[in-house]
């Protein structure tokens, strides 16, 4: 029994898949499968009773299993943490997660002047959408993630980092920007939003405050991309309600005018998260207390 054998039955069990398993400790499927094989065959045990689209399911040894690893993979993390710190010695890895926008408002300097000063540290960053994050912090597949604090679950740790506002999107001399917006002024025009099941989007809640108005509206595109919905906003294909960040705001001011929503939607923060009763610390540490403090 090996621990690399271990730590893949650990990711199979916590992200539900062989090939999302694969994906995060860097191993081809059939790679992992192999490891599963010999270490069922090493401990003469079955570990799983079912593999498939409902995720996985144990057998009794393995869940048995699983408690054992999920303890040895959290003591290996707190020991290499410990021993960086002790040493001095920054040359661990920290992986990252964040939806598109935040990936590419804020990170890019943070993350650069964080290498420029830790040149040996291995950073790992995944653009991810908002659920995925949570899931993957949740599972240990990520350290540490920035999402939009409304969207995190009790058993994560958050700590509330930039503030974000929900704004409409519109052409530059767009006719609501001479004006009180209110929700029958947003549905008289052709909309661009996310899908309807793209979880913790501008479109989720505004989808429940129309519902809750009685109106409808008429959608021209759906993308969960801001970016593009930026391009076809400014051709006057459509508007666009998104959750928007100031350096977003910034890089687009050219292009497309923003009207801010704050007296129809809540205010929004970026949050950093991490696993609730995580030690953080070394390397995770040091990035974590870098980007709170840029």
């Amino acid at each position: 029994m090996e621990l690399h054998q271990l730590i893949g039955f650990y990711h199979i069990v916590k992200l539900g898949s062989f090939t999302r398993a694969a994906e995060a400790t860097f191993r081809t499927q059939s790679a992992l499968s192999q490891q599963i094989k010999k270490l069922e065959q090493e401990l003469s045990v079955t570990l799983f009773e079912r593999i498939g689209k409902q995720g996985v399911q144990l057998t009794d040894e393995g869940h048995r299993v699983f408690e054992f690893t999920e303890k040895l993979v959290r003591n290996k993390e707190e020991l290499l943490d410990d021993l960086a710190e002790l040493k001095g010695d920054f040359t661990g890895r920290v992986s990252v997660a964040a939806p598109l926008a935040i990936m590419q408002c804020y990170l890019p300097p943070i993350l650069e002047d964080f290498k420029a000063k830790y040149p040996t540290v291995s950073l790992y960053l995944k653009h991810m959408n908002p659920q995925k994050c949570i899931d993957d912090v949740l599972s240990g597949a990520i350290d540490i993630a920035l999402v939009h604090g409304s969207t995190v679950p009790g058993n994560l740790e958050q700590t509330p980092w930039r503030a974000g506002e929900y704004a409409l999107m519109v052409p530059k001399g767009h006719e609501l920007t001479k004006q009180i917006v209110t929700l029958e002024d947003i549905v008289r025009f052709p909309l661009i939003l996310p899908q309807k099941n793209v979880k913790f989007s501008a479109r989720s809640l505004l989808d429940a405050m129309l519902d809750e108005a009685g109106l409808s509206y008429k959608v021209v595109m759906e993308s969960p991309n801001v970016q593009l919905n930026a391009e076809y906003v400014s051709r006057g294909l459509g508007i666009s309600c998104i959750l928007s960040y100031e350096p977003f705001r910034e890089m687009y001011k050219d292009t497309v005018d923003f009207i801010i929503l704050n007296h129809i939607f809540p205010k929004e923060n970026v949050s950093i998260i991490q696993r609730r009763g995580n030690k953080v610390q070394g390397v995770k540490q040091t990035l974590l207390t870098h980007i709170l403090e840029s």
